[in-house]
């Protein structure tokens, strides 16, 4: 893996880690201000809070 490839693969695994606690409001921390996840299945939009910071 390249180093990119590396590092983005370790922001998903900190993402689901912190999906998987339960503890919503640290899952943003490592979110860019632009991101958005959609869950097509259920019509679920998870975007990062405006004016929130890394």
């Amino acid at each position: 893996m390249t180093e990119d490839t590396n590092d983005i693969s370790l922001l998903v695994r900190e993402f689901w880690t912190l999906t998987g606690s339960n503890d919503f409001a640290s899952v943003q921390a490592p979110l860019a201000e632009q991101f958005i996840l959609e869950w097509p299945q259920s019509n679920e939009r998870i975007r990062k809070p405006r004016g929130s910071h890394r």
